[in-house]
C-alpha cells in the first residue's frame, strides 16, 4: 500500500466577501497538512495539484514546505510547485500546478504542506486538489 495514491480536496478560502457578488480575496499562506511521522508511515511525495473554481477569478497559487517548529519559528522549507498565475481563471476549469522534480515533492515527516495563494475569486467555491503517495517516491 505504501505506494497508493492518495488524494485530498481543500477549499480555498476567501476573506469577505465585497457586496452581494463581490470578489473574495484570497491572498496569504495556508497550512493544509502536516506530512505523518515516521512511526505513522513516514513522509509523503506530491504527484499531482491543481486549482479549480465554480466561479470566475484571477491569482498565483504555489505549493510550499513548512517546517515544523515552534510557533513564531516556523519558515519554507523550499518548493514543491512552481508558481501557477493565470489573469483568467474560468468556472469549472481545472488549472494543474507544476510539481517539482527530484525530491523536491517530498514532504519529509513532521513537514506541512501549504498553500500561497493571491488573487480574488468572483465567489466562494474554489478548491485545491493533491494527489500524494506515503514515502518517497
Amino acid at each position: 500500500m505504501s505506494h497508493a495514491i492518495n488524494i485530498i480536496t481543500f477549499p480555498i478560502m476567501g476573506g469577505t466577501e465585497t457586496g452581494g457578488l463581490g470578489t473574495i480575496p484570497v491572498v496569504g499562506t495556508v497550512m493544509l497538512f502536516k506530512a505523518p511521522s515516521n512511526s505513522l508511515g513516514g513522509g509523503v511525495t506530491i504527484t499531482e495539484a491543481a486549482v479549480t473554481s465554480r466561479d470566475t477569478g484571477l491569482g498565483t497559487f504555489q505549493l510550499l514546505k513548512i517546517a515544523s517548529g515552534t510557533p513564531g519559528t516556523i519558515g519554507v522549507n523550499g518548493t514543491i510547485s512552481s508558481a501557477f498565475g493565470t489573469s483568467s481563471i474560468a468556472a469549472g476549469t481545472a488549472y494543474a500546478l507544476t510539481i517539482s522534480g527530484g525530491g523536491s515533492a517530498y514532504l519529509a515527516p513532521g513537514e506541512w504542506l501549504a498553500l500561497s495563494q493571491s488573487g480574488s475569486i468572483k465567489t466562494p467555491g474554489a478548491q485545491i486538489y493533491i494527489a500524494y503517495q506515503m514515502g518517497k517516491g
